[in-house]
């Protein structure tokens, strides 16, 4: 793989697994998915923790399964493994970009590009499948500028390899 993107929310068991199944759809609808690996952590996940059941149904209407999806805490070692970075809300940017600047030794975080989903995603936590139909489709609606940045950083990345 030549790029790895981080999608990260408080609890990945929302927002954040939602829009990387999401993100992976579109890569894989561009012609793109054999080059990137998706993933999606919580600043406050609970290890293991599966997605909650509307996200589940509001994915399946979609074609999506999250059956499989296991709440996974944000690690240093996420960090110094990803590409790009897409925080849920500024809140979640400002604490990534914290614990950017506290991982140890330099690594391959200091080239990641941190960014926020355009105006953050609402969160849909403890609401009924409606409220996650919602978050879903302002989760797709705020997807094109993310899916471009991942074409143009797998352009910059082939430029290199040349």
């Amino acid at each position: 793989m030549l790029l790895t993107i981080l999608f990260v929310c408080t609890g990945n068991t929302c927002r954040s697994p939602m829009a990387a199944a999401l993100a992976q759809r579109g890569l894989e609808r561009l012609g793109l998915a054999q080059s990137v690996t998706v993933k999606s952590a919580g600043l406050a996940a609970t290890s293991r923790q599966q997605a909650s059941r509307p996200a589940r149904e509001a994915m399946a209407e979609e074609g999506i399964d999250l059956s499989a999806h296991k709440a996974a805490p944000l690690t240093s070692a996420m960090l110094a493994q990803a590409d790009l970075i897409v925080a849920m809300t500024p809140e979640h940017e400002r604490a990534l970009r914290g614990m950017k600047a506290d991982v140890v030794g330099g690594s391959a975080t200091d080239s990641a590009e941190i960014i926020v989903m355009e105006g953050g995603v609402s969160d849909p936590y403890g609401g009924d499948v409606a409220r996650y139909r919602a978050c879903r489709a302002e989760i797709e609606a705020k997807l094109p500028p993310i899916l471009e940045r991942v074409g143009a950083l797998l352009r910059e990345r082939s430029d290199l390899d040349l």
